[in-house]
């Protein structure tokens, strides 16, 4: 069932020590994931069932901390601190996005 989504948080670079999908793979193993299960890759794993733990753009993978909040209309906000991290807000309805899809369309406003 396809419903309304509002979440306020951060993104957090995570500083790059090996390729994107060595990357993947270490975090889903610590995460319990011992094999990618149906999915071809680890970073196809990690954005399918982490969506809501970690973000991939640009092949840099952030960690998200978001606060999930109530849902009413569509908000799609991004800002950069000076501290690396990317705050954001999105509110959407699930039916007509995903959170990786609000993600992109907000950082769209401070690229």
């Amino acid at each position: 069932m396809s419903e309304t989504e509002h979440y306020t948080g951060e993104l957090i670079k995570i500083p790059k020590t090996s390729s994107v999908e060595d990357m993947c793979k270490q975090i889903c193993q610590e995460s319990g994931m011992l094999e990618t299960g149906y999915y071809e890759t680890w970073r196809e794993a990690l954005e399918y069932d982490f969506d809501k733990d970690y973000f991939i753009y640009d092949d840099v993978i952030y960690k998200v901390d978001l606060v999930e909040n109530d849902p009413y209309d569509d908000i799609f906000r991004a800002s950069k601190s000076c501290n690396g991290r990317i705050k954001f807000e999105v509110k959407y309805y699930n039916g007509g996005c995903c959170f990786s899809e609000a993600l992109k369309e907000a950082l769209k406003g401070i690229e």
